[in-house]
């Protein structure tokens, strides 16, 4: 999605993927991860298409931590989640 201007400006990219749905019980919801949430990186790397995501997720990740940027409520923040196993 694209950033409106502020945002933007704050987050330091233009664009960033919302998440639209978590699935219950899936590694996004144990994670922490909420509707609405924008993310900005994952691992280090800047996230503006689902692909982008897609590619970070292989399974020799699986288990590991990784830092995530993202935006909440307006609110720019930094976590730390465990990568876990995809369904299907």
């Amino acid at each position: 999605m694209r950033l409106p201007a502020p945002l933007e400006k704050e987050a330091g990219q233009p664009a960033a993927l919302m998440l639209v749905s978590i699935e219950p019980g899936s590694p996004a919801e144990q994670a922490g991860l909420q509707l609405g949430d924008a993310l900005l990186t994952f691992a280090g790397q800047t996230l503006r298409h689902p692909s982008d995501l897609l590619g970070l997720l292989d399974p020799e990740r699986i288990g590991s931590e990784v830092a995530v940027r993202l935006l909440r409520s307006g609110d720019l923040r930094d976590l730390v989640l465990t990568v876990g196993a995809r369904n299907g």
